[in-house]
């Protein structure tokens, strides 16, 4: 694995999730949960550096498993596919929250919805800046055979 393509990823992960979540959550979903001031915390009680901490150990693995287990998924369009199922996978989540939390629908729908957008556009932003280890095996075997022809060498000898 590629530690400085892979950290990079990270690091675009994590702006995205931070710049969304102050977005989303933070601008547009807040007189939503204002209205709900017996399951949110207030304002002053909010706990930003533990919000910090989960998004980045969320990016840590949302990469990590991207290029360990779905690294090879073709570009950018496996990048957005990862995205929209990992965050179907999480609005399973998002629906037990709201089995056993005093949530409303809007809010159950709206978490949903901005996952999706939010992992959907993230993976496909990370998904540029991975190269899968196949691809660079095909590219390296496609390399060595156009030389290997062009001086008339063995496909196999080293290069």
């Amino acid at each position: 694995m590629n530690w400085k393509k892979f950290f990079i990823a990270f690091v675009v992960a994590w702006v995205w999730i931070f710049v969304f979540g102050w977005i989303y959550h933070g601008m547009l979903m807040h007189n939503t949960y204002a209205a709900m001031p017996n399951l949110m915390r207030a304002p002053a009680e909010v706990q930003f550096p533990l919000i910090v901490f989960g998004q980045i150990v969320m990016a840590f693995f949302f990469t990590l498993v991207f290029v360990r287990g779905f690294g090879s998924g073709g570009g950018a369009a496996g990048g957005f596919r990862y995205g929209i199922l990992l965050a179907l996978f999480l609005c399973g989540l998002d629906v037990i929250d709201y089995a056993v939390e005093p949530l409303t629908t809007t809010v159950l729908l709206a978490w949903c919805v901005g996952g999706i957008v939010e992992l959907a556009i993230g993976c496909n932003r990370r998904r540029t800046l991975q190269t899968s280890r196949h691809e660079c095996v095909t590219l390296k075997v496609a390399q060595r055979s156009r030389s290997s022809l062009n001086r008339g060498g063995n496909y196999f000898q080293r290069g």
